[in-house]
Protein backbone atom coordinates (compact mmCIF):
# COMPACT_ATOMS: atom_id res chain seq x y z
CA UNK A 1 0.00 0.00 0.00
CA UNK A 2 1.33 3.41 -0.93
CA UNK A 3 2.16 5.85 1.80
CA UNK A 4 -0.46 8.59 2.05
CA UNK A 5 0.46 12.11 3.01
CA UNK A 6 -1.71 14.75 4.50
CA UNK A 7 -2.49 17.38 1.86
CA UNK A 8 -1.21 20.33 3.90
CA UNK A 9 1.62 18.64 5.74
CA UNK A 10 4.51 20.24 3.81
CA UNK A 11 3.26 23.81 3.68
CA UNK A 12 6.14 24.80 5.96
CA UNK A 13 8.65 23.88 3.26
CA UNK A 14 7.08 26.39 0.91
CA UNK A 15 6.97 29.00 3.67
CA UNK A 16 10.63 28.37 4.53
CA UNK A 17 11.62 28.59 0.86
CA UNK A 18 9.76 31.87 0.38
CA UNK A 19 11.23 33.21 3.61
CA UNK A 20 14.76 32.28 2.54
CA UNK A 21 14.26 33.90 -0.87
CA UNK A 22 12.95 37.06 0.76
CA UNK A 23 15.90 37.12 3.17
CA UNK A 24 18.40 36.74 0.30
CA UNK A 25 16.63 39.49 -1.63
CA UNK A 26 16.64 41.84 1.36
CA UNK A 27 20.33 41.14 2.05
CA UNK A 28 21.17 41.82 -1.60
CA UNK A 29 19.29 45.11 -1.57
CA UNK A 30 21.02 46.18 1.66
CA UNK A 31 24.41 45.26 0.20
CA UNK A 32 23.72 47.30 -2.93
CA UNK A 33 22.52 50.23 -0.84
CA UNK A 34 25.69 50.04 1.29
CA UNK A 35 27.84 50.02 -1.83
CA UNK A 36 25.99 53.07 -3.17
CA UNK A 37 26.32 54.87 0.17
CA UNK A 38 30.03 54.07 0.43
CA UNK A 39 30.63 55.24 -3.13
CA UNK A 40 28.68 58.49 -2.93
CA UNK A 41 29.62 59.52 0.63
CA UNK A 42 33.10 58.07 0.96
CA UNK A 43 34.66 61.34 2.18
CA UNK A 44 32.11 61.69 4.97
CA UNK A 45 32.62 58.07 6.01
CA UNK A 46 36.40 58.54 6.19
CA UNK A 47 35.96 61.72 8.25
CA UNK A 48 33.59 59.89 10.59
CA UNK A 49 36.13 57.10 11.02
CA UNK A 50 39.00 59.52 11.74
CA UNK A 51 36.86 61.53 14.16
CA UNK A 52 35.74 58.44 16.07
CA UNK A 53 39.32 57.17 16.38
CA UNK A 54 40.47 60.61 17.55
CA UNK A 55 37.73 60.77 20.18
CA UNK A 56 38.57 57.29 21.39
CA UNK A 57 42.26 58.14 21.71
CA UNK A 58 41.45 61.40 23.51
CA UNK A 59 39.17 59.64 25.99
CA UNK A 60 41.87 57.02 26.64
CA UNK A 61 44.54 59.67 27.26
CA UNK A 62 42.33 61.51 29.80
CA UNK A 63 42.05 58.37 31.91
CA UNK A 64 45.81 57.83 32.10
Amino acid sequence: MAKRYWPGLYWWRHAALYGALLAVGAATLQWLDYRWLARTHSTELYLLLVASVSLRLASMSERA
